[in-house]
């Protein structure tokens, strides 16, 4: 087995993404924190929503213990049902969890516009280091394992089937394809603060079953249609990444306008209620 031709421009974009998703969030969260240290309580239940919704609860529950049922594995059989099911149960899983958190563990006098912010990049950010960066980081280890020689020692111990499927992935790496990915986490963590924003404002209102009906709409439908674009309709890879930044942008756009209607909600008190000393730079996002 010769060793694999890995591009080192693709090596480089890989690098480069693994850095947004390990660092980016905690990176924006030390600036937007760095007056208000409580949000860093806010972030961290962020991150604690994501692995108890996902890592502990919904990712096992689709991976490890329904598909031994048959009729799940003949469910799935349709690329339609697959879809909705997959894309709306994540979204369910998230958003129960999400409100759950923000109504019991999050106190009130934390249940600003800014603490929405911060949990939003806290479940954000958390699903980028486990889901993308972590993988991104065995992709470049393993490629410049091969790109310097060292092809025979990393497949050593592999059944040859396994090595030859791991030649192919690193021989077609590409650079578009990995910024494509990187793209889809800058879009998943903004719609993500926006979903945190939506449903804090929910809870803050009074009003938290509406809010949480609306985020898991809004987040079981992006999901589905970047699901079924993808899969089924078979559309460009850039063309999906275009429509989720557009989804991104809106999301942040909603989360400023967002302000005023934590500014305008009864105040729980604490560190200057949900006003003026709680409203997110626009430079800052």
């Amino acid at each position: 087995m010769q060793p694999t031709d890995v591009s080192t421009a693709s090596l480089v974009a890989v690098g480069v993404v693994a850095l947004f998703c390990l660092l980016g969030a905690v990176t924006v969260q030390i600036v937007w924190a760095r007056r208000r240290r409580w949000l860093w309580i806010s972030f961290g239940l962020g991150v604690f929503t994501f692995t108890v919704t996902q890592l502990l609860t919904r990712i096992p529950l689709v991976t490890a213990v329904l598909p031994a049922l048959p009729e799940w594995r003949a469910l799935l059989s349709n690329a339609w049902v697959a879809a909705i099911v997959l894309s709306f149960s994540a979204a369910l899983f998230e958003e129960t969890g999400r409100l759950i958190v923000m109504s019991t563990l999050l106190r009130r006098n934390r249940r600003t516009h800014a603490d929405g912010v911060a949990f939003g990049l806290g479940h954000g950010g958390w699903e980028a280091f486990v889901l993308i960066g972590l993988s991104m980081v065995s992709v470049l280890v393993l490629g410049v394992m091969a790109k310097t020689g060292q092809w025979e020692t990393l497949t050593a111990t592999m059944p040859g089937e396994a090595a030859e499927a791991l030649r192919v992935q690193l021989s077609e790496l590409t650079v578009p394809a990995v910024v494509a990915g990187g793209l889809e986490r800058v879009s998943a963590i903004a719609l993500h603060i926006g979903l945190s924003v939506l449903v804090l404002l929910g809870v803050v209102r009074g009003r938290p079953g509406r809010a949480w009906l609306v985020a898991l709409l809004v987040h079981g439908v992006v999901n589905l249609i970047a699901t079924v674009a993808l899969t089924i309709w078979g559309w460009p890879l850039f063309a999906i990444e275009g429509m989720l930044l557009v989804v991104g942008a809106l999301s942040i756009a909603w989360v400023l306008r967002a302000r005023s209607a934590f500014a305008s909600a009864p105040s729980d008190g604490g560190h200057g209620g949900a006003g003026e000393g709680h409203e997110i730079p626009r430079a800052q996002l």
